[in-house]
């Protein structure tokens, strides 16, 4: 998250200092860095509140595979019907 919200504050800062002389690019500077880091809050928040009321969290259907849902590879929940590698019989030199 700090990838996303560092350079939306640095915006915000900068827009703020400009708009404090009476600039007007700083207002420019100052609207879409607060909008970028609100709607990326947001996403974030509505992302976790969704998966926690879903009951799911992240890939953990992928790594308890077998549970019924949709992203659960086909076959046996203990994989062992998965294809096995080749022994190979050519030398590597």
């Amino acid at each position: 998250m700090a990838i996303f919200l560092v350079p939306c504050a640095a915006a915000v800062l900068y827009g703020w200092r400009g708009n404090r002389v009476r600039d007007r690019r700083g207002l420019v500077a100052l609207v879409i860095g607060a909008l970028a880091g609100l709607g990326f809050m947001v996403m974030s928040i509505v992302t976790i509140v969704a998966g926690t009321l879903s009951g799911r969290e992240g890939c953990r259907d992928l790594r308890h595979p077998g549970d019924g849902s949709p992203m659960t590879p086909p076959g046996r929940a203990d994989g062992t019907d998965l294809p096995q590698a080749r022994p190979t019989t050519r030398r590597i030199p």
